[in-house]
């Protein structure tokens, strides 16, 4: 709970920093999941008895960077199809529909 608050906090700051170029905006989220998310979840899998990945033979056990590695490859390529893929042609659609001026935005999806 508290490092997933950590790696949204960061990201949105990120992304509300650089609100003006909005393909660089939206790269926040994906890097601060890739770099956070991958950090914790071969501790947490191992606090709750996963000593191997889930339908495979792949060992926890003294694989901590190895995993790390993994996770952030992953939860990046991951991270960025649904961002660019889903998140941002949503952006420019709802930057281009009456909804924008409806709500009194100002952003700059554009």
């Amino acid at each position: 709970m508290v490092f997933g608050t950590l790696a949204t906090a960061l990201g949105a700051w990120f992304s509300w920093r650089h609100r003006d170029k909005t393909v660089l905006a939206l790269a926040g989220p994906v890097i601060a999941n890739a770099l956070i998310v991958p950090a914790y979840l071969p501790l947490l899998l191992q606090g709750i008895g996963f000593y191997t990945i889930p339908f495979t033979t792949v060992s926890l056990d003294g694989a901590y960077l190895p995993m790390y590695l993994f996770g952030l490859v992953s939860t990046g390529i991951g991270e960025a199809i649904v961002i660019y893929a889903l998140g941002l042609p949503l952006a420019w659609a709802l930057g281009r529909s009456s909804l924008r001026s409806q709500l009194g935005d100002s952003s700059g999806f554009e």
